[in-house]
C-alpha cells in the first residue's frame, strides 16, 4: 500500500526535507503562490533526510552536476526568474 504526500517548499538556495526512505518524487508544482513537491511513499517506513536546492536560471551552481537530480522548474509570474529544483544526491563538496 502506498500514498502521496505534499511538501510546501520555501524558495531557499538549499534545504533538507524529512521523508520516508524510498520516497519517489512525482512532481514539482507551483500552486497558490507556493512551490510544492509531491511524493509517493510507503506508510510506516523509516524517515530519512534528503537535500535539495533551488537555482535561478543563469545562476552558477556550485555542486557537481553528477550529484544533482533535476526535479522540475516553474516561474512565479511572467518576466520573473525561472526556478529549477534539484535533489543533491551524491557527496557534497
Amino acid at each position: 500500500m502506498v500514498k502521496t504526500l505534499k511538501f510546501d517548499l520555501q524558495l531557499r538556495d538549499s534545504f533538507e526535507l524529512s521523508m520516508p526512505k524510498g520516497a519517489e518524487i512525482l512532481s514539482l508544482e507551483f500552486y497558490d503562490q507556493t512551490p510544492q513537491l509531491h511524493v509517493l511513499i510507503e506508510p510506516g517506513v523509516e524517515v530519512e533526510s534528503r537535500k535539495f536546492r533551488f537555482a535561478v536560471a543563469g545562476e552558477l551552481i556550485q555542486e557537481d552536476k553528477n550529484n544533482l537530480w533535476y526535479l522540475g522548474s516553474f516561474q512565479i509570474a511572467p518576466k520573473n526568474p525561472v526556478y529549477h529544483l534539484f535533489e543533491i544526491t551524491g557527496q557534497v563538496q
